[in-house]
């Protein structure tokens, strides 16, 4: 995985970021594990594809 990050990169890194820390707490965490949810699901679907 390349880990160099572009100026797009940070630029939706910092808009999510506005993003989520303008969310209720509730609701912050709701999206938090959504986002993770999806992360695992990426990693099993890769898995799956190098297996």
């Amino acid at each position: 995985m390349n880990n160099q990050l572009t100026k797009k990169d940070t630029s939706e890194g910092k808009e999510l970021y506005e993003l989520l820390t303008s969310l209720p707490e509730a609701e912050r965490k709701q999206a938090l594990i959504y986002v993770r949810a999806l992360g695992d699901r990426q990693i099993m679907t890769n898995d799956k594809k190098a297996g």
